[in-house]
C-alpha cells in the first residue's frame, strides 16, 4: 500500500490511483518548512525524509524537439517506502522564459552534476542555464528550495535514481533561483563541498545503471544502453510499462495512466 500525496497543485484526476501492482489513496498538500526540514501535507509530514532513509528521485517533463528550448521540469517524485509525494513544480515555480543565449547554452553541458547528457527517450539537449537573473522567490519556492538543498547535501538520506544526475541538470535548468541551486545560498547553509558550479552536492547517491554494471553485469553484455524497463524486467521479472514516459507532463489535472 502506497499513500499518494500532491504538493503545489491539482496534478491529479481524482482522489485514488491505481497501479498494476497496488493501490495508493491521494491527498492534497501544503507547504514546506522554512528552514526546509520537513514538508507539511494534510495527511502529516515528511520530515522523516531528512533523518536515516533511503528515498527515490525522478522528474518528468514535456518531451520537447531538438533544436528547441528545453521545457522545463513540472513533475517532481519523491518516494519512500511507504509515501510517493509528487510536487507540481508548474504551481509552486515561477517559470523563465529562455533567451538564445539560454538555448545556446544548452548545447554546452556545463552541468552542476554531470557532464553527461540527460535522457535522449525525453527529448531534448542538457545543460543548464547559467548566470540567470536572480529571482524573488515565493515563501512556497524558498521552503521547496531549501527542502532539497537539506534534502541533497544529507549524509542521513541515501538518493536513488535511474539516470539522477541528469534529472537534477533539467531541474537547475528549469528553476535556477532555488536555494538549492543558489551558490550563495548553499554557502550560507553551511554545506561542504558544493558542486563544481556551487549547487547543494549531490551525497550519498545511488545510480541504478551504474550499480547494475557491478551487480546484474549480465544485461550489460549485447546493450550499452540500459532502459529502466528492462531493469526492471531482470530484477522483478516483469517489464515497467513507460508507455506515459513522453506524454504531456505539463497538462493538468494529470490522467490516472501517467
Amino acid at each position: 500500500h502506497m499513500t499518494q500525496h500532491v504538493l503545489g497543485g491539482t496534478a491529479c484526476t481524482g482522489t485514488t490511483a491505481h497501479s498494476s501492482s497496488s493501490s495508493s489513496s491521494s491527498s492534497q498538500a501544503g507547504t514546506a518548512s522554512s528552514d526546509g526540514s520537513s514538508v507539511s501535507t494534510s495527511d502529516g509530514q515528511i520530515g522523516s525524509l531528512m533523518h536515516g532513509t533511503v528515498v527515490g528521485i525522478d522528474c518528468e517533463w514535456k518531451p520537447y524537439d531538438k533544436g528547441n528550448a528545453a521545457n522545463p521540469v513540472a513533475l517532481l517524485q519523491i518516494a519512500t517506502q511507504t509515501d510517493v509525494f509528487l510536487v507540481d513544480l508548474l504551481a509552486i515555480c515561477q517559470q523563465q522564459q529562455p533567451s538564445d543565449a539560454d538555448i545556446e547554452q544548452q548545447h554546452s553541458g556545463d552541468t552542476s552534476y554531470s557532464n553527461s547528457s540527460t535522457d535522449n527517450s525525453k527529448g531534448g539537449r542538457s545543460g543548464i542555464v547559467r548566470d540567470a537573473p536572480v529571482q524573488q522567490c515565493s515563501a512556497a519556492e524558498a521552503a521547496l528550495g531549501n527542502f532539497l538543498l537539506a534534502m541533497l547535501s544529507s549524509g542521513d538520506v541515501i538518493k536513488v535514481g535511474f539516470g539522477l544526475p541528469a534529472d537534477l541538470v533539467r531541474l537547475q535548468q528549469s528553476y535556477p533561483h532555488l536555494a538549492c541551486f543558489n551558490p550563495s545560498a548553499v554557502a550560507a547553509a553551511g554545506v561542504r563541498n558544493p558542486s563544481p558550479a556551487g549547487a547543494a552536492p549531490l551525497t550519498r547517491h545511488i545510480d541504478l545503471p551504474q550499480l547494475s554494471r557491478t551487480a546484474l553485469p549480465s544485461i550489460h553484455k549485447h546493450n550499452t544502453s540500459l532502459s529502466l524497463s528492462r531493469l526492471v524486467a531482470a530484477v522483478l521479472g516483469k517489464p515497467l510499462d513507460k508507455s506515459q514516459q513522453t506524454s504531456n507532463w505539463e497538462q493538468r489535472p494529470l490522467s490516472h495512466a501517467q
